[in-house]
């Protein structure tokens, strides 16, 4: 939170000196994105299959109904973060100015593999 301080903007009385207002500005978490300064951070689950071949995301923005297109290529690792700049928040102080996107990927492993599909991976998969 921050706050805003105006000083001597409180009632004023003759027999005294005005008092400070201050205002206090509590940011509420927003529901898909993550701030840190001007930047936004974003949680990207990825198939266990399109974190291998790479597939097609569309990312949603802070300030358009439009998702951003987004080609992300094959092998994405866990924990893997990619900066997408210029789509985070805009800087308070130099409206010009914005922070990044920052994508942060994790992988969601099937629950279960029949035997067909282990023995298929054991043939196309290497073994380090």
């Amino acid at each position: 939170s921050s706050g805003i301080n105006a000083e001597y903007g409180g009632n004023v009385n003759i027999d005294s000196i005005p008092a400070d207002i201050v205002f206090t500005i509590k940011e509420k978490p927003h529901p898909i994105f993550e701030r840190a300064g001007d930047d936004l951070m974003y949680n990207v689950s990825l198939s266990l299959k399109n974190s291998l071949v790479g597939s097609d995301i569309i990312v949603p923005l802070i300030d358009s109904p439009r998702g951003l297109d987004v080609r992300l290529p094959p092998l994405i690792p866990p924990g893997f973060s990619r900066v997408i700049p210029f789509h985070g928040m805009q800087n308070q102080k130099d409206g010009a100015k914005r922070g990044d996107l920052i994508l942060k990927f994790s992988v969601c492993y099937p629950e279960s593999l029949t035997p067909q599909q282990i023995e298929s991976l054991r043939k196309i998969l290497p073994d380090h």
